[in-house]
């Protein structure tokens, strides 16, 4: 993961005309505590460091929701049937008898789709950021049905860029805290705002979760003097692929979706970053 350059990153800021000078130097102080921030993979972990600590990411603490973790489950026994059934159907037709050995290869390649989606729909993920933070950067970026679809949102908001893929840590302490990496920090009207970039195909509460712990790292970060009062998700699946409910969704909250009570979310986050501690303590 690129480390973050607070002097690369401020010259953005620093020739807006837009942006107070009074706020620009909120946001340089900000940028140099995200300087301080690393990420590296210990044993089995990726995490983010600052002076001593070690800290988990931010997404592995919302793994902690059953909720969420559940429908995951549902989704992927779906798949591993819905391809089993196919892939069985279509080899009926083309041999008299299926031998075990065909019959554990294609079920072998059922369990194995939903990580294969999964890792399909990360892939895509990175790409579209990666494509998004380039045009926002003034660097070569790639036309994509995607893309433009981020380009009409950004177009209508039309906020202040401070910066894209800022590391960030939260803290307690050096044995509690999570670390993150916020997508786009803005400034509209006066007010700073979090735009996180989401490609998959349905809108989830947990989005919430992760954007109120991002304005609170942001928060104390900053010396407390940066707050980001709205948080907002900007949705752009690959329509293509949406089925029926997920298009009559997308349609119903359009690609730009403003999340409510940040502060019960973050609540209900730290609920999860405990559990997640509590969940690595070694009992043996």
């Amino acid at each position: 993961m690129q480390m973050f350059n607070a002097e690369e990153k401020f010259e953005i800021v620093l020739k807006n005309p837009s942006i107070p000078q009074i706020e620009k130097e909120k946001i340089l102080d900000l940028f140099k505590a995200a300087e301080q921030v690393g990420f590296g993979k210990f044993g089995r972990s990726e995490m983010y460091t600052f002076n001593e600590g070690k800290y988990p990411r931010c997404t592995a603490v919302m793994s902690m929701d059953g909720t969420k973790a559940g429908a995951l489950m549902e989704w992927a026994k779906r798949e591993v049937v819905s391809f089993a059934k196919e892939n069985l159907k279509y080899a009926l037709k083309k041999v008299d008898r299926l031998t075990d050995n065909t019959i554990d290869y294609i079920l072998d390649q059922a369990l194995a789709n939903p990580d294969k989606q999964r890792d399909d729909a990360a892939n895509v993920g990175t790409n579209e950021h990666d494509n998004v933070e380039n045009f926002l950067n003034g660097k070569p970026y790639k036309i994509t049905e995607q893309f433009l679809l981020f380009k009409y949102v950004w177009e209508q908001e039309k906020p202040e860029l401070i910066c894209t893929e800022m590391p960030l840590i939260w803290r307690r302490d050096i044995d509690f805290g999570f670390g993150g990496r916020l997508d786009i920090l803005a400034y509209k009207n006066g007010k700073y705002i979090i735009y996180d970039l989401k490609t998959s195909k349905s809108v989830h509460q947990s989005y919430a979760l992760q954007t109120s712990a991002y304005r609170e790292a942001v928060n104390l970060m900053s010396g407390y003097h940066i707050f980001p009062e709205t948080t907002k998700i900007i949705h752009i699946p690959d329509v293509k692929s949406l089925n029926t409910y997920q298009l009559k969704e997308y349609k119903k909250r359009g690609g730009l979706i403003e999340c409510k009570n940040l502060d019960k979310a973050f609540e209900h986050y730290k609920i999860l970053l405990k559990q997640y501690y509590n969940r690595n303590n070694k009992y043996f």
